[in-house]
């Protein structure tokens, strides 16, 4: 039974109206059925591959040496009062370089850059960290609270670097061969292109 629903898309539709939370980005893959899920699958499917796997494993075994050599160095004794402050930034490292293609280290992104009100490090990490929120809320209650203004804040930044990067990989002199997520949706929407108010490029990467 569960192999008939997940193989037979077109008898079992989804309920569109159940999705329309999650179209908080924009128009996207899992918000989408029929012909404009067909056209996002076709946009979304290509970046995943073993060259991706490949290098969330390179990035994570990075990731980790440097924390050994650069943040706990020749201490003779390291002290974790929570293994979250490892582990939750060990998978943003990951997700800023196998997913954006962003290099993000423990050491690194520490100044806000021009045009900016946050780092990306920054508003990746509230942004995740308070997903549910950003999608549940309504915009009119986004300013209520010095938090909710602050994850609304780190919603605008990252989109704003997200729209910063793919200018800067579309319009480059040289075109580098990367392996990411990011640049995988970029190139394949070269082929189908996604129209300015689709959201694939936001919600398929977070």
């Amino acid at each position: 039974m569960i192999k008939e629903v997940t193989t037979s898309r077109a008898k079992f539709p989804k309920n569109l109206q159940l999705y329309g939370v999650l179209a908080v980005f924009g128009p996207n893959i899992v918000a989408s059925e029929g012909h404009e899920w067909k056209r996002y699958r076709k946009v979304v499917a290509p970046p995943f591959s073993e060259k991706n796997n490949k290098l969330v494993w390179d990035e994570t075994v990075k990731i980790m040496l440097d924390l050994f050599s650069n943040v706990w160095g020749d201490k003779p004794e390291v002290i974790v009062d929570h293994f979250l402050d490892i582990t939750l930034p060990t998978t943003l490292f990951v997700i800023g370089i196998a997913g954006f293609g962003r290099q993000v280290s423990w050491t690194s992104d520490l100044v806000i850059p021009p045009g900016h009100q946050m780092t990306f490090k920054d508003a990746i990490h509230i942004l995740s960290s308070n997903l549910i929120m950003k999608i549940l809320l309504p915009d009119w209650a986004q300013g209520a609270t010095s938090h909710t203004r602050k994850v609304h804040l780190a919603f605008t930044e990252l989109k704003q670097y997200m729209l910063e990067m793919a200018n800067d990989r579309r319009n480059g002199d040289m075109k580098e061969e990367r392996y990411d997520l990011f640049s995988g949706l970029l190139n394949a929407s070269q082929e189908e292109p996604i129209r300015k108010k689709d959201g694939p490029l936001y919600s398929y990467v977070l």
